[in-house]
């Protein structure tokens, strides 16, 4: 598989005594589609894998 690469976005607000910083980029495409799915959803492990396998996440 290839990974995307996306650079950073500089922030469109300026203020002068306290100016935004951009600390890090946002999580990967899947980063916490375990978490999700197995926290937020009630899938079990069997389920998220066929998930995976059907192409449906990453």
């Amino acid at each position: 598989r290839s990974r995307l690469e996306v650079g950073k976005v500089a922030s469109s607000v300026g203020l002068s005594r306290t100016p935004a910083r951009i600390e890090h980029a946002g999580p990967t495409l899947g980063q916490h589609s375990q978490q999700v799915l197995s926290g937020l959803l009630g899938l079990c492990d069997e389920e998220i894998t066929e998930l995976v396998i059907a192409g449906a996440i990453e």
